[in-house]
């Protein structure tokens, strides 16, 4: 039953006529579902029913001719004839567009698009899911003609949907919603997109007691998680490191590759990370859960201890390729600062991130990589002290803004001279060029830094 009136007029080309009357289709007796007419002079008669919104005119039966669009029926009466004319009308439906977010209020808006095989179309509209009237969270679609819909949600970076409620049919991929509606229904879409969670981590070093930003290249790895991501991130670059947004969840790890002997790192000690095996010098931090819209940022710090400064011998002995590797065991011991320690994460000439131990130790012993003695080389003698200097920095050792202009001019000149410790750069004698000189005047000042002469 449905409880609209509908009113209909009448008129014959007889004396006598129909008057107005109306009538609906539900069960109360305040108005019937239809009207006897008597004592009708055979003749033509029309009725017209009066055009109601919301319900549609779809059938006229009984009458000789019938026109929907003006809810017109005419019929020729005999003598006796008892006729009846059918109206039929059909509701139309509703559709609501309800937007739900996790976490909620959310004041993102998300656009829809919407299609249909009928008359009645879907116009592109906007929700949110926030206490702000600019937008609503739902949308009220109404008068549409019973058929095939479509809704179609567009993309939001950083929010995943996750649900689409009351449909016939739907594609979390694509974002689509299709539904079949009835005569008279009142259907309810509802679309629920989950925000993703967003990590950071900001990276500090402590060296001697004081805190700053890193000096040493430190790199950082976080796994797993619902989408099982691996994203690589170091401080080439500075020390606020991006993971970008993330699939909330559990089953994430965070790991901080490499930590330099002799640092502590509060990965380790402030979140409880644990060495990781089969890696030992990597701190790995599990069962890490993100939650939906979640900002987490990790602070981690490496303290290590403040040092004075060590020669070009202390370098090229200390380390796992020279002497047979015998002084990493005795670094194991002492607790002295090998030359692995901070490779390859070392910028020298054209080395950015690249530097192996062999090389190191070759440009330390002021020798190409293919075992050629270059001492007369103002290139491998700048080279060799201002490596030196760059591990005593990364080492902790204290350094003045003179000596931090000294190492920058230095680099300039061997990038500029694409110093990679192969072949002959700036030797003496015919072919010895402006550059030599400049070289050798800061070589020796980094020699005199790095034996302590001068801060």
């Amino acid at each position: 039953p449905d409880g609209q009136d509908f009113a209909y007029t009448g008129s014959s080309d007889q004396t006598t006529g129909i008057t107005g009357f109306s009538l609906d289709d539900d069960d109360d007796p305040t108005l019937s579902n239809s009207n006897l007419i008597t004592n009708l002079v055979p003749g033509n008669y029309t009725i017209v029913e009066g055009a109601v919104e919301s319900y549609d005119l779809t059938a006229i039966t009984g009458a000789d001719s019938s026109d929907l669009a003006t809810g017109t029926a005419t019929i020729a009466l005999g003598a006796g004839e008892e006729a009846t004319i059918t109206f039929t009308n059909t509701k139309r439906a509703t559709l609501t567009i309800v937007k739900d977010t996790v976490p909620s209020p959310d004041g993102q808006d998300f656009a829809y698009t919407g299609s249909s095989d009928q008359t009645t179309g879907i116009t592109g509209f906007s929700l949110d899911d926030d206490d702000d009237p600019t937008l609503s969270n739902s949308n009220l679609i109404t008068n549409l003609v019973p058929g095939n819909y479509t809704i179609v949600e567009g993309t939001v970076e950083g929010y995943d949907l996750t649900g689409i409620q009351g449909a016939d049919g739907a594609s979390l991929a694509t974002g689509t919603a299709t539904i079949a509606l009835g005569a008279g229904e009142e259907a309810t879409i509802t679309f629920i997109n989950t925000k993703r969670a967003h990590v950071t981590l900001i990276k500090t070093e402590t060296v001697g007691g004081i805190t700053g930003s890193p000096t040493t290249w430190y790199t950082f790895v976080l796994t797993g998680g619902p989408d099982g991501v691996n994203i690589t991130r170091d401080t080439s670059s500075g020390g606020d490191l991006d993971f970008g947004l993330l699939k909330p969840g559990t089953g994430y790890c965070l790991t901080e590759v490499a930590v330099p002997a002799g640092t502590a790192s509060t990965l380790q000690t402030g979140y409880g990370g644990t060495p990781n095996s089969p890696n030992p010098g990597d701190i790995t931090l599990c069962d890490i859960t993100l939650a939906a819209g979640e900002e987490r940022v990790f602070n981690v710090d490496n303290s290590r201890p403040g040092g004075g400064t060590r020669t070009i011998g202390y370098w090229k002995n200390w380390n796992s390729v020279s002497h047979d590797g015998s002084f990493v065991a005795r670094a194991e011991r002492t607790g002295n600062y090998l030359l692995d320690d901070f490779l390859p994460y070392i910028t020298l000439g054209v080395f950015s991130g690249n530097l192996d131990v062999e090389t190191a130790v070759a440009i330390l012993n002021k020798t190409s990589t293919d075992g050629t003695k270059r001492a007369n080389d103002a290139a491998y003698a700048l080279a060799s002290q201002l490596l030196a200097a760059l591990l005593n920095i990364q080492a902790g050792a204290g350094h003045s803004a003179f000596i931090d202009g000294v190492v920058a001019e230095a680099q300039t000149l061997l990038y500029e001279a694409g110093f990679n410790a192969t072949g002959e750069y700036w030797k003496g004698g015919r072919d010895a060029v402006e550059s030599r000189q400049t070289a050798l005047n800061l070589a020796a000042t980094l020699d005199a830094y790095n034996n302590g002469m001068i801060p």
